[in-house]
């Protein structure tokens, strides 16, 4: 692993974590959505900034 990546954390994002890590209103808003249909958010941080988050929707196949 390069020094750039060791500076970075991966982490799964919860409802609780989302409310602190998010300043956002409208991101904060899609998180929860996310969150409470069952879906996954991921957030990479370099020290306490998010650098990257993914909102994973969860969807119904037809």
């Amino acid at each position: 692993m390069n020094e750039a990546m060791k500076e970075h954390t991966f982490a799964e994002v919860s409802k609780k974590k989302a409310k602190k890590l998010f300043k956002e209103e409208a991101v904060i808003e899609k998180v929860m959505a996310a969150l409470n249909n069952e879906g996954k958010v991921f957030a990479t941080r370099q020290k306490q900034d998010i650098v990257c988050y993914y909102i994973f929707d969860r969807v119904q196949a037809d």
